[in-house]
């Protein structure tokens, strides 16, 4: 039987959170130009380790939300999540799952 160590496992989720947030900066380069060309690429790297840390605090998906999130910040501010009383709600909403909260927050915002 395979066994995979502790250690072995968080090698493999850094090197994942590192390809996603790879992934993330190549997207939103493609989606967003001459947003990337006005701020530059240090800043979505910012905006990506923020979102990152606020993805893991309402326990959220950082495959399935981490783009999402930074669209959020770009469309609706950087602290959107303490800002917009409606965006507070969800963040603090106990019943709404984290990896529903960026599902809901879309809804509202979309209206």
């Amino acid at each position: 039987m395979l066994e995979i160590r502790k250690e072995q496992m968080e090698v493999f989720e850094k090197d994942m959170r590192r390809r996603i947030k790879q992934r993330t900066m190549m997207d939103l380069r493609r989606e967003r130009p001459a947003e990337f060309e006005k701020r530059g690429e240090e800043h979505f790297r910012e905006l990506i380790e923020v979102a990152e840390g606020r993805i893991d605090q309402f326990d959220g998906d950082l495959y399935k939300d981490l783009h999402r999130y930074i669209l959020l910040m770009l469309d609706l501010g950087l602290n959107f999540h303490t800002d917009e009383v409606w965006a507070a709600e969800v963040f603090n909403d106990d019943e709404v799952p984290g990896v529903s909260k960026l599902d809901v927050l879309e809804i509202y915002a979309a209206d």
